[in-house]
Formats: structure tokens, C-alpha cells, sequence
């Protein structure tokens, strides 16, 4: 009797472990299931910014987009908690990439000159951008966006004239904080021979973006582009759907420019979407001097293929940013030397 009692207790015993096995795997599936359902639920689309100088632009867009259908990410939260006086030198740029954010749309404010930087003391050079965009560590935010706002100077230029001339824009390059040497390098890419344009550098950088925003010459404040911004978006009352449908390579925003009309505001397409589009050859030349996968000789000829060629001038800041990651010319291999040293003998 007492071995049919044991045995009685331990069947229940192992009946109640069963239980709460069961239970328990229970529970765990189904807050798997809740966990799984809340982020496939969250069909927002995300609208990334990067607020370097103003913020009414980052505003704008929040007091005018449904929160319903979307969120917004701020990617220079990802500085890792830096000082002010160390936001120049964060990271912020590089943990967001490692972060895997995906944007829907990017909205940038900042001052720009081959610079994206502002009273926020957080800065990116478009190098940077251009390197993570060939590298395809940052496709999320780089190359996803069906829509980038770029608020700020020449932000789309060409090498047109406008209202200022080349020694005025490198005078206020230096009172917005840049030094001289910087200033005047800027001023030749924006108005001289020296370099591509910002444009199509942007191109580039957001090469499978079908709407590219900017301006060609001056932009407005944030504070005098905020109205503009409020007529673009009620114009447009469906954003989401906006997003799904309207967005064409081919077609352009023809809202946002009567919205911005008076303005300098410009908007052009990335080199990816549109057929037969000389930009993605030139593309191609620049990512390859990015390519780790090669050597530092295999990419070194590469540059100088860019420098004793015939676009040696559109090629040339792309080149001295590739010089720049070697950091010293002394530890370069010697037949990279060799290389650099037909370059300096090259007549031309």
C-alpha cells in the first residue's frame, strides 16, 4: 500500500510538473507571439533626421505627419552620451549605421559646405557619407529612403554663379566657424573647377532615393522655411499614401516646388533610378578606392587611374579623402609609393 501510495504521489508530482511545463511554454509562445505582434503591428513608416543647427525643420515635419503612420528617429541621439565640447569627434553617425536604422524618409538641417555642421557642435562630412554609402554599412539610412530632405546651403549645387561670389561664400564659411584653408577648399568645389558638384556627389551618396530636396544657392532659416513646409504638407494631407504611390524618379515633386517657390530649393533624383545615368559610372570609379576587399595598392592605382585621367579635377576631392584614410603617406607599401610618385611626376 505504501509503494501504490508513493507511486500515486509521484504520478501527480510528475502530472503537475507536466502542468506547468505546459503552462509555462504556454506563456512563453504566447508573449513570443504578443513580442512578434507588436513589432509587425508597428507599420509606421520612420522618418529619420539628423537636427544639426535648427530645429523647426525636425518640427515641421512632427506637427505635420500623422503619428499614427509615422515615427521619427533622431540619429545624433546615437552619439553615446558625449560631452558638447566632444560632439564634433562623436561617433553618432557610425552607431546608427551599426544600429541597423531604417529610414523611410531623412530630413537633415544643418549648415553645409562639404560639411553638414551647426551650432549643435555635431558635424558630417559629406566623405564620411560617401564612403558609408559605397560601403553598404548604412543602406538603412543612406539608401532606403524613398524621400531626402537635405536643409541647408548649396546643399543641390551645381558650379552656376548665384548672388555671392567665390570669396563671399568662403568669408561666410569662416564666420560660420570654418577656418580659412577649409573655406576657400569649399569655395573652389562650389564655384570652381576643382571637384564634382554637391549635387551630383548627392547623387551618389542616396543613389536608390527616386526624391532628392535641397537648394542650389542660400536656404532659407528654419524659422523663414517653416511656413513653406506647413503649405507643402496640406497639400498633401495622405503623406503615407503619398510615400506608397507618388514617389516617381521620373516625375517631379511638383508640390514641394510651389510650396518652396522663391526660394533656391532644387530636387533631383539618385543615380541608381534613372536609366542609363552617366553618375553611376562615376560611382563605381569612387567606391572601388573604398573597397577593403582590395589592396591599399589595387586601390591606390585606382586613384591614380582617376588622377591621370581626363576627369581628374571632378575626381580630385574623392581622391585626397582616399589619401586621407592612408593617414601617413610614410606607411604606405612601396610600390603604393611608387604609384604616388608617377601621379606628382605626371606633367599634366
Amino acid at each position: 500500500m505504501k509503494f501504490v501510495a508513493a507511486s500515486t504521489r509521484l504520478l501527480s508530482l510528475g502530472l503537475l510538473a507536466n502542468v506547468i511545463l505546459v503552462t509555462a511554454g504556454a506563456s512563453t509562445a504566447q508573449a513570443q507571439a504578443q513580442s512578434k505582434a507588436q513589432v509587425s503591428t508597428d507599420a509606421r513608416q520612420t522618418v529619420c533626421t539628423i537636427t544639426i543647427n535648427s530645429t523647426e525643420e525636425r518640427e515641421t515635419f512632427q506637427k505635420s505627419l500623422d503619428p499614427a503612420k509615422f515615427k521619427f528617429v533622431e540619429l545624433t541621439s546615437f552619439d553615446g552620451g558625449v560631452k558638447t565640447a566632444d560632439r564634433a569627434q562623436s561617433p553618432w553617425f557610425e552607431n546608427a549605421c551599426k544600429a541597423k536604422v531604417q529610414c523611410d524618409m531623412l530630413v537633415v538641417s544643418a549648415h553645409f559646405g562639404g560639411i553638414f555642421f551647426g551650432s549643435s557642435g555635431y558635424q558630417i562630412p559629406i566623405d564620411t557619407l560617401e564612403q558609408n554609402s559605397c560601403s553598404s554599412s548604412c543602406d538603412g539610412i543612406l539608401r532606403k529612403p524613398k524621400e531626402v530632405f537635405l536643409f541647408g546651403c548649396n546643399t543641390l549645387a551645381a558650379k552656376e554663379k548665384d548672388a555671392r561670389t567665390q570669396d563671399q561664400y568662403a568669408q561666410v564659411l569662416v564666420e560660420h566657424g570654418l577656418d580659412r584653408a577649409q573655406a576657400d577648399r569649399i569655395a573652389e568645389t562650389r564655384y570652381g573647377a576643382v571637384g564634382a558638384t554637391f549635387k551630383d556627389r548627392m547623387r551618389r551618396i542616396f543613389d536608390r532615393t527616386p526624391h532628392i530636396y535641397g537648394f542650389s544657392s542660400i536656404s532659407p532659416s528654419g524659422a523663414n522655411v517653416r511656413p513653406a513646409l506647413r503649405r507643402y504638407f496640406s497639400s498633401v494631407p495622405d503623406y503615407a499614401n503619398h510615400l506608397r504611390t507618388d514617389i516617381n524618379p521620373a516625375v517631379p515633386n511638383q508640390a514641394f516646388n510651389e510650396a518652396l517657390s522663391g526660394t533656391s530649393s532644387a530636387q533631383t533624383s539618385g543615380v541608381s533610378t534613372t536609366s542609363g545615368d552617366v553618375g553611376v559610372s562615376f560611382r563605381k570609379k569612387i567606391c572601388s578606392a573604398y573597397d577593403e576587399s582590395l589592396t591599399v595598392l589595387q586601390r591606390t592605382q585606382i586613384v591614380a587611374d582617376m588622377l591621370m585621367g581626363p576627369d581628374r579635377l571632378i575626381y580630385l576631392n574623392s581622391a585626397v579623402a582616399f589619401l586621407n584614410r592612408i593617414v601617413f603617406y610614410a606607411k604606405l607599401e612601396t610600390t603604393s609609393n611608387a604609384v604616388l610618385k608617377k601621379i606628382a611626376n605626371d606633367p599634366e
